[in-house]
């Protein structure tokens, strides 16, 4: 994504920031997949930190990256109540037959989708929205971080150009 600057440049080996390795555990988590806890976790425990990076003024983004990261977010936030009222349907036992072998089946496709344990995918979808959304607040906050920095940078070079035509 040409033109989009986030966290601080990255040292000569690599960045190495904590929001790099933050947004690096949240891409990760969104890549395994909605059915895994270790997923959701990772996102969440991710969108948070970059929340928290970005409200102590740790995590900055431009606006080309915001409305990058905006889009993606919002993507996911558009499909989930769709996605996730197909997902609540899986929870009640489709009618398979009467034999052992199809009550069984029944059971075991609601037990995916929600089973009252944090293995089921309703849960993590859960999870992962709210990582989402956490991700995005994170980003709203590192946009408002970046352009304070902006500012701030713009004076300063405004009142040392000041004092050099002074002189």
């Amino acid at each position: 994504m040409a033109g989009i600057h986030w966290a601080a440049p990255p040292p000569a080996t690599g960045d190495s920031s904590p929001a790099a390795a933050a947004g690096n555990e949240f891409i990760d988590g969104l890549t395994e997949g909605p059915g895994s806890r270790e997923a959701a976790e990772k996102m969440r425990n991710a969108g948070n930190t970059l929340k928290t990076l970005a409200q102590n003024g740790k995590f900055s983004v431009n606006e080309a990256g915001f409305q990058a990261y905006a889009k993606a977010c919002k993507f996911f936030l558009d499909g989930f109540d769709h996605m996730y009222g197909d997902l609540e349907s899986l929870t009640q036992a489709a009618a398979m037959g009467s034999s052992d072998y199809a009550r069984k089946v029944a059971k075991f496709n609601t037990s995916v989708a929600n089973d009252g344990t944090h293995e089921s995918m309703l849960p993590n979808i859960e999870m992962m929205r709210d990582a989402i959304k956490a991700a995005f607040e994170a980003m709203e906050l590192a946009r408002k971080n970046y352009r304070e920095s902006d500012n701030e940078n713009a004076i300063s070079f405004i009142e040392l150009s000041k004092k050099l035509d002074s002189q």
